[in-house]
């Protein structure tokens, strides 16, 4: 979770299953009541941001997201 103490953003990365058949490219943004949510594929991982902030914001956010080398 990510704060500036008014609005706050949370970030869930989840493993996709080998076989998950899901188009990677694919970006879900979507809202529930305020709450903004954007889903993404990322490298193998399913991506969800979500928060009290404009969607716009939301993007930026999870698009600042990469997998990194190890």
């Amino acid at each position: 979770m990510f704060t500036d103490g008014l609005a706050a953003v949370s970030v869930f990365i989840d493993p996709l299953p080998a076989k998950a058949g899901t188009d990677t490219n694919a970006e879900a943004p979507f809202a529930i009541g305020a709450i903004n949510v954007i889903k993404r594929y990322v490298g193998g991982y399913q991506l969800v941001v979500m928060g009290d902030v404009p969607a716009v914001a939301l993007r930026d956010f999870a698009d600042g997201i990469e997998p990194r080398d190890k």
